[in-house]
C-alpha cells in the first residue's frame, strides 16, 4: 500500500504541480544509474569515472528534497518555484565553469617540438591572456620555444597546453631550491623520444638571457 501511495502521489505531482526540477531529475537518475554499471565494470583507474554519475545522482537528490520542500510546505507558486530552480541550476553551471578554468597555452609554428615555460614576475602577465567563455583565458604562442611567464598572476588557474600536432605533450618540471627560478618543459616528441633532464638543462642554459643562472649557487 505505501508503495502505491508514492506512486500514485508522484504521478499526481506530474500532472498538477510539475516544476522544473522534478522534470529533470528522472533524467538524471535514467542517465547515471546505467551508466554507473557501466563503470562498476571496468577496473582500475577507469572505474573511477563512476564518480561522476553518483555525484550526479547526490546533487539530484538534493535538488527533490529541495523540490519537495518548496513544493509543499511554501506558498510560492509553482512558476516562482520553477524560477527559483533555474536560478540555482544557473548557479551551479556557473560554479562549474569556474573551478573548470583553465589558462589555455596555445602552440603554433613552433620549429621546435617543445616548450619551455619560465616563472618570473616580469613575464607574461594574466592582462596578456585572451579571456574565452566566461572564465577562461588563452594565449597563443607563435614560432617560440621559450617563454617568461608571471605564474603568481595567474590566481591558481591551471595551465593548459595545447599543440597543433596530433602527438600527445609530455611534461617535466624543475622547481627551486635546485634551480634558481621554476620551469615547465612541454615536450611533443615527433618521434616518440622525449628529452631527459640532462638535455633539458643544456637546452635551458643555452636559452637563458645574459646574466641568468640557472642553478641556485647556494645548492650547487
Amino acid at each position: 500500500m505505501a508503495i502505491k501511495h508514492v506512486i500514485k502521489g508522484t504521478i499526481n505531482r506530474f500532472r498538477n504541480k510539475p516544476t522544473l526540477f522534478l522534470l529533470l531529475i528522472p533524467l538524471v537518475f535514467i542517465w547515471a544509474i546505467p551508466t554507473l554499471y557501466n563503470y562498476s565494470r571496468l577496473t582500475g583507474g577507469s572505474s573511477l569515472g563512476g564518480i561522476l554519475p553518483l555525484g550526479a545522482m547526490f546533487i539530484a537528490t538534493i535538488a527533490l528534497v529541495i523540490d519537495c520542500s518548496l513544493v509543499n510546505f511554501s506558498k510560492i507558486k509553482l512558476f516562482w518555484i520553477s524560477a527559483i530552480e533555474a536560478g540555482l541550476l544557473a548557479l551551479l553551471f556557473i560554479s562549474h565553469l569556474y573551478l573548470d578554468r583553465t589558462v589555455g597555452i596555445n602552440i603554433q609554428h613552433s620549429n621546435h617540438p617543445y616548450l619551455i615555460i619560465i616563472d618570473k614576475p616580469t613575464g607574461i602577465k594574466s592582462g596578456d591572456f585572451k579571456r574565452t567563455g566566461l572564465f577562461d583565458r588563452e594565449y597563443h604562442v607563435i614560432n617560440k620555444d621559450i617563454i617568461y611567464m608571471d605564474i603568481a598572476s595567474l590566481s591558481g588557474f591551471p595551465i593548459r597546453v595545447t599543440h597543433n600536432s596530433n602527438n600527445g605533450l609530455s611534461i617535466q618540471f624543475g622547481y627551486k631550491p635546485k634551480y634558481a627560478f621554476d620551469w615547465a618543459f612541454y615536450e611533443c616528441p615527433a618521434d616518440g623520444s622525449e628529452h631527459s633532464i640532462t638535455s633539458i638543462d643544456s637546452l635551458l642554459s643555452l636559452r637563458l638571457k645574459p646574466g641568468e643562472k640557472l642553478y641556485d649557487n647556494a645548492i650547487n
